[in-house]
């Protein structure tokens, strides 16, 4: 495959490859999330994942993966550490990103402990989650023009 920005060409065969490939990384990324929060108590957690399966444009190669987590207990349960869980979640998804060889992944995560809030009641939980199979360009804008050369003065 040839990765152009964020539009990537490649035959039918390696799309759909790539396509089973987020299918599976969306399922193991729900399966992270949920292993990072306490089995016991009353709470609600949502994990959502899309990927890109090449019939629309979302900005990222076939085959990527994006996904959001939210956990928000409503007591703490005794022992949960939402620092703790969030850093078990990064270094899951670093694991997961090696394992399918996909070169560029991001967990961006969010907590609330009972001093910090993030929009989160005390031990919540957001996460947002991408894995690629190519790395996007640096930036979606072009880069600026270079500047212009000084003027060159001339005396009279």
């Amino acid at each position: 495959a040839i990765a152009l920005g964020f539009r990537v060409t490649a035959d039918a065969a390696e799309i759909n490859a790539q396509i089973a490939m987020a299918e599976q990384i969306g399922k193991e990324v729900r399966t992270i999330c949920m292993r990072a929060i306490p089995k016991r108590g009353i709470f609600e957690s949502m994990v959502n994942c899309m990927h890109n399966d090449g019939r629309r444009d979302t900005r990222l190669p076939v085959g990527s993966v994006n996904c959001s987590f939210l956990f928000t207990p409503t007591t703490v349960p005794a022992g949960f550490d939402s620092g703790k869980a969030t850093t078990e979640i990064g270094t899951s998804i670093k694991i997961l990103a090696d394992k399918f060889k996909y070169p560029f992944y991001s967990s961006t995560c969010r907590y609330a402990t009972l001093k910090r809030a993030n929009n989160l009641p005390p031990g919540g939980i957001r996460c947002s989650i991408t894995i690629s199979p190519h790395e996007p360009p640096a930036s979606r804008f072009p880069p600026p023009p270079p500047p212009l050369p000084p003027p060159v003065s001339s005396r009279y």
